[in-house]
């Protein structure tokens, strides 16, 4: 993914990195909306990004929660720094993703697998289906191991990047369409090779659509819309 494309993203996220002259930090316009709504100050962001900084220890995991302000975050490598989704523990604020503790009572109405091996588009996609709250998101991190999630779990989507670490996604293609228990899923390709030759093969090759990254946000959630009300139509 484009180290930059986080910066139109429809979440709060700070990119941190370090260099000679120390920590640098830049806001995409989600957080930079959360901040103004909560009134935080450049002193603020300051030891925002020092907490930030601090948790970035080996023995810490990519999450946490920071005493001040409340924020929870999660975070991914991208480039020579961080990349931190940010999450404010109050629904009402700007940049923070729907609530889900009432869908989380109602089964989902699509069950989405995405196979991916960069956490930088994983944690995007994440993010997005967050704001779907009626799909379940399952993410597998290479070509076996998503075909075998695929079978176990039978899908009703299955989102494929075609440059995978083990098998390309036109095997992973050929897997799936060889069973029985995934017959009825959509398998969708989903790659950086947008020239209308790569589409064409995908396509004559069975799969049911091509998206291309970089992830067109508004187009991406479209997108998903469609396929749950095909879902909601066959029921």
């Amino acid at each position: 993914m484009d180290d930059d494309l986080w910066l139109a993203a429809p979440c709060a996220a700070i990119k941190l990195w370090n260099d000679d002259a120390g920590l640098h930090w830049r806001a995409n316009a989600g957080a930079l909306e959360w901040a103004k709504a909560m009134g935080l100050r450049e002193a603020d962001w300051r030891s925002v990004t020092q907490q930030l900084r601090a948790a970035q220890r080996p023995a810490m995991a990519a999450s946490g929660v920071l005493a001040a302000p409340a924020l929870q975050w999660n975070s991914v490598p991208l480039g020579s720094g961080w990349l931190l989704w940010l999450q404010p523990r109050d629904a009402n604020r700007p940049g923070t993703p729907p609530e889900r503790s009432e869908a989380a009572a109602q089964p989902p109405r699509l069950t989405v697998l995405y196979i991916e091996d960069n956490p930088v588009n994983v944690t995007l996609v994440k993010e997005l289906v967050a704001m779907r709250p009626d799909v379940a998101l399952l993410c597998s991190v290479d070509g076996a191991s998503g075909v075998a999630r695929a079978l176990a779990d039978r899908p009703d989507v299955v989102l494929i990047d075609m440059e995978l670490p083990d098998i390309d996604g036109y095997e992973v293609l050929k897997r799936l369409r060889a069973e029985p228990r995934t017959a009825r899923s959509t398998l969708i390709a989903l790659s950086a090779n947008a020239m209308g030759d790569d589409i064409a093969q995908a396509e004559s090759a069975g799969f049911d659509d091509y998206w291309t990254k970089p992830i067109d946000f508004r187009r991406f959630l479209a997108r998903l819309d469609a396929l749950i009300a095909a879902k909601s139509l066959v029921g």
